[in-house]
């Protein structure tokens, strides 16, 4: 190849990655000023920052030619666990924040010990596996739960963010790979690295110029429809479990009964949260005990056995019978059939 027109190529490179870095960190500040606490929106701009800063650190290496190779691991050791968490809270997971960051901080902290003291020569193709490891992890769940707690559209476009890097991850080990071979070669992989991170920000770009609200939290009940729209599937919720139910399947999970209703997982949990003041599991152990009572109240002669009952109520376990019953009336089964019929007997024969 020319000298002439390699270096042609180099300067073009080094200044489009210097672009891109500015607008990545850009980018970065913009949606610290949205962020409001919001965890995706502050995970969201640590991301792009960390990605400006590895640019800009990778091309202030080329021109100052200073040894940079500790802070960009410590870079390239965030992006997993930060794109981790970012689906967590996309999926609208419920998980306490703190802790996750706490053990991710952990298993990075010992990664870097092992990157430390282990003597590879390829380092840096390691700590790019183990990105792809989490990249892996966050697109299976991205496309295993669809709950969205969001914008419908803030799926999409984690999911497209998630697979360009992980494309940009590829081009990284091959620009390393091929790091000390021919400037054909280099550049062959080079140029693609560059334009994949500028065809990364364009497409975030795109999405919050479409839907400046991409990333913020949606919130339910703020307009006529919305109400509306709880009350059709607070109804639907009724209708399911009178006519069909659902609530004696001892495995029935919330997944289920969205799946059932079509909706998400989250809005299923909201509307039960709002409508019934129960969560879930409350909700379901309610219409089981009801369904336990009534078995009890026609059951005058006592011969159903206690764990007769428990199963054909929907209850699986014999300590979370118990537990629901002592919970509600202050009493265990045996002594709340007992408070039914013999001591309705005692009152009738005093009367």
């Amino acid at each position: 190849m020319d000298p002439t027109l390699s270096n042609q190529f180099f300067s073009f490179k080094n200044g489009l990655e210097l672009v891109i870095s500015v607008l990545a960190i850009a980018h970065g500040l913009f949606l610290i000023l949205k962020s409001k606490r919001d965890n995706l929106l502050v995970l969201s701009s640590v991301f792009f920052i960390l990605l400006g800063l590895h640019f800009l650190l990778l091309n202030l290496k080329n021109f100052f030619n200073f040894e940079t190779l500790f802070v960009l691991i410590l870079i390239l050791s965030a992006y997993g666990p930060i794109l981790y968490l970012m689906t967590c809270e996309v999926l609208g997971l419920r998980y306490n924040f703190k802790n996750k960051v706490k053990r991710l901080v952990l298993i990075n902290s010992l990664s870097l010990a092992i990157y430390l003291f282990i003597n590879l020569e390829n380092k840096v193709v390691l700590w790019n596996l183990y990105i792809l490891i989490f990249i892996v992890i966050t697109l299976f769940k991205l496309n295993k739960d669809k709950v969205i707690t969001r914008s419908p559209l803030v799926s999409t476009w984690l999911k497209q963010l998630v697979l360009i890097f992980g494309l940009i991850n590829i081009m990284y080990l091959g620009v390393y790979i091929l790091r000390n071979g021919s400037v054909a070669s280099y550049l062959s992989a080079k140029i693609p690295f560059t334009f994949l991170f500028l065809i990364l920000l364009i497409n975030s770009f795109r999405f919050f110029f479409k839907t400046p609200n991409l990333l913020v939290k949606k919130s339910y009940l703020k307009t006529h429809e919305d109400k509306v729209l709880f009350e059709e599937i607070a109804n639907s919720i009724n209708q399911l479990m009178e006519n069909e139910q659902l609530f004696l399947d001892s495995e029935l999970s919330l997944n289920d009964l969205a799946n059932k209703l079509n909706q998400n997982k989250r809005l299923v949990s909201d509307v039960i949260n709002r409508n019934f003041g129960l969560s879930f599991h409350r909700y379901v152990n309610e219409l089981r005990l009801k369904k336990a009572v009534r078995i009890m109240e026609e059951d005058k002669a006592n011969r159903k056995l206690i764990k007769e009952i428990m199963y054909n109520s929907g209850f699986n376990n014999k300590v979370s019978f118990n537990n629901a019953f002592k919970k509600k009336y202050n009493l265990t089964p045996s002594k709340f059939r007992y408070s039914l019929h013999d001591g309705s007997k005692k009152t009738n024969m005093h009367l």
